[in-house]
């Protein structure tokens, strides 16, 4: 710990010269990113001040991006970059860079930042698909912003701690909310570049319809307790309910009835929830169904697998459609016939609403169907 000397004049504001001292000794690397401050206490000593003004001071210090305070832990310094320009922006991407999605956007994303001058740093991201508590997310969150980020990309699924992320709302200039976006929060200044989760499901069943399939099984993700939503910052109607929507509307246009040529098949990750979703698949199956929808690529293979069981021939006696155009669709065989959601516009765009400072604006991403041999 750099000894800190000299006392402060008894001037006006003083916390505020007590603050900039501090900033000067973190931008000079005496307490660098992710070290801790020294407590209050000993910075009354340190800086010859009186608790409250130091207390003042840290508050500031943590009100202007510079320090975290974690309770019962201690005051954090954020990792900041030292800019050599003046418009360097530090770009934080919370998105599971992993999902092979997001190789395309990411490729066009940061071909669209080339010669900027931006820092894209991805952040690790919890497990997907599988509900944390509040607490975990907290601590999430706070190592997170132990970084300063000017600007955030969010994937916006009903995964993403959206309630616990307006606690930062004064931490970055800009966030943009990317493919999904499920919250009812209040981000009135954020972007949304999302998919058209209405047109991908008109797409899907008017194709079905079109190839005479009327009676159609979605194999969709899991339903999430109410109280888990709340905790979230959820919409009840979120991009699966969208995409019916858009089903719906094409059941509409060629005079069939939705309701009852319809059923959702809830697939789930747990043992006994998965022989569930495979004996409510199975009955499908034998009551008629010969369209289905994969909500996701590779939860076609359940779909397979059971045709293969049964005798049926996918492409023939039964028609498949994915989503996401992933490249287990090419690797399947039959191959399989997917919604592609355009993910190279999503990532051109993202580049664009960064380069152009964007503020409040949505755009609706059209998305494609992709004919291979299983529908």
């Amino acid at each position: 710990m750099s000894e800190v000397t000299g006392k402060i004049s008894k001037s006006s504001a003083k916390y505020l010269q007590l603050c900039n001292r501090l900033k000067d000794d973190i931008e000079n690397g005496v307490y660098p990113g992710g070290s801790k401050l020294p407590p209050c206490r000993e910075l009354t000593k340190l800086l010859g001040a009186s608790y409250v003004t130091i207390n003042n001071a840290v508050r500031k210090l943590e009100d202007d991006g510079f320090v975290l305070r974690q309770h019962g832990k201690g005051i954090y310094v954020k990792s900041r970059i030292r800019n050599k320009a003046e418009n360097t922006v530090k770009i934080g991407y919370m998105v599971d860079v992993k999902v092979s999605i997001f190789s395309h956007f990411f490729v066009e994303l940061l071909d669209g930042l080339k010669r900027q001058a931006y820092y894209n740093i991805p952040v690790n991201m919890p497990a997907a698909s599988v509900e944390t508590t509040l607490e975990e997310n907290e601590k999430w969150l706070e190592e997170v912003f132990l970084n300063h980020f000017d600007r955030l990309v969010i994937l916006g699924d009903r995964h993403f701690p959206f309630k616990s992320l307006t606690r930062y709302r004064n931490e970055f200039k800009q966030i943009n909310f990317i493919f999904i976006d499920d919250t009812n929060m209040a981000y009135p200044a954020a972007n949304r570049i999302l998919i058209d989760f209405e047109e991908a499901g008109y797409l899907a069943a008017r194709r079905f319809l079109e190839t005479g399939h009327r009676k159609l099984a979605i194999l969709s993700v899991s339903k999430l307790n109410d109280i888990y939503r709340r905790q979230m910052g959820l919409i009840e109607h979120d991009h699966s309910q969208i995409l019916l929507d858009g089903m719906e509307r094409a059941y509409g246009e060629s005079g069939e009835d939705f309701y009852s040529n319809v059923r959702i098949v809830n697939d789930v990750s747990s043992k006994l929830d998965e022989e569930r979703c495979m004996s409510d698949l199975r009955a499908c199956f034998e009551h008629g169904y010969t369209a289905f929808y994969a909500f996701g690529d590779t939860r076609a293979r359940k779909i397979y697998s059971l045709a293969e069981e049964l005798g049926l021939e996918v492409g023939n006696d039964i028609s498949v459609i994915g989503f996401y155009d992933l490249p287990w669709c090419e690797m399947s065989a039959p191959k399989l016939t997917s919604i592609s959601v355009n993910e190279v516009e999503i990532g051109r765009l993202t580049a664009q609403a960064i380069k152009e400072n964007w503020s409040g604006r949505t755009v609706l991403v059209k998305p494609s169907l992709h004919i291979r041999q299983s529908g």
